[in-house]
């Protein structure tokens, strides 16, 4: 049996059940190297299982004709997201950012139903179409991504194939992982140090570019389907499932 966890460090990964699963496969397919290494802290197994990932192709993206820059947040609209902490931050912002400067758009499933009512700057989209996503990523100044429970994240590499940065949280250890292997993005651990990286994008357009020019060559390198599949198979031999 190969296992395929998408594991998070959230209470249900210590049940028992979820022990039994990851002590008896045969192999596990990892989305990425941080989260082998939550399994074998949490179960006490070493040395099992490979790093595999997800295959990814570039999808075609329209300009956009946005006067004012925007963050962009594409997810569940949910706090277990981080969505409430990243709208508390932005929300923060000096005020002349968020009239001319900065704008927040949401989109994503689901309804925001943790605030009354959205800060100024702050506009939720709904839920878009797909090609309507890809667009909205290949304009955006930078995609946040401030949830701290993550086995890979999707949205970083689709955004990253859109050539545009992103901004992570210091404590997940995935996403966080995926910048500094890719040199595509940020991260921030507090206000300060999302403003700091909030000002330095707006200030550094041909870095911005740069970082999401390197996320770029990053998934086209390790995240293409054909080097999935090279991985898989090759688990799949050593494993001595494939022969």
């Amino acid at each position: 049996t190969v296992l395929v966890p998408c594991l998070h460090d959230e209470k249900y990964a210590y049940q028992d059940c979820f022990r039994d699963m990851f002590t008896k496969a045969k192999s596990i397919f990892y989305n990425a190297l941080p989260e082998k290494d939550l399994a074998e802290k949490i179960y006490s197994i070493s040395n099992k299982g490979h790093e595999v990932g997800m295959g990814f192709v570039k999808a075609e993206s329209e300009k956009i004709n946005n006067e004012i820059p925007y963050i962009l947040y594409s997810g569940r609209k949910e706090t277990g997201k981080g969505l409430d902490l990243l709208i508390d931050y932005y929300s923060r912002l000096p005020d002349e950012v968020r009239q001319s400067k900065l704008k927040l758009y949401l989109i994503g499933s689901g309804e925001i139903n943790f605030l009354e009512s959205l800060p100024k700057g702050v506009t939720d989209l709904g839920f878009v179409s797909e090609q309507d996503k890809h667009n909205y990523m290949a304009n955006c100044l930078a995609l946040a991504q401030p949830s701290i429970n993550e086995s890979f994240s999707i949205v970083l590499m689709e955004t990253w194939l859109q050539a545009r940065p992103v901004l992570v949280r210091k404590n997940c250890d995935v996403t966080k992982q995926h910048v500094l292997d890719s040199s595509g993005g940020m991260y921030f651990s507090n206000f300060d140090s999302f403003r700091k990286s909030i000002d330095f994008l707006l200030n550094n357009k041909e870095h911005a570019d740069a970082l999401g020019e390197h996320g770029q060559k990053f998934v086209l390198n390790k995240y293409d389907w054909k080097a999935v599949e090279k991985r898989m198979i090759s688990a799949l031999k050593e494993e001595n499932i494939l022969v």
